[in-house]
């Protein structure tokens, strides 16, 4: 007889947001933020607050 053992393995992937161009209605730049800066055509990132802004 043959005895084996497994052990459960958890994988954790987590991304961070950066470059390329974000789309209409999506956060575009805000104290912190590292992702996308830049609105696709022919939206512009407009500052709601010092933490958060949006391409509209």
């Amino acid at each position: 007889m043959v005895s084996t053992s497994s052990t459960p393995t958890t994988v954790w992937i987590t991304t961070t947001p950066t470059g390329g161009v974000a789309a209409h209605w999506d956060q575009c730049s805000g104290m912190d933020w590292t992702g996308p800066t830049v609105c696709a055509a022919p939206y512009t990132c407009k500052a709601a607050n010092t933490y958060y802004s949006q391409c509209l």
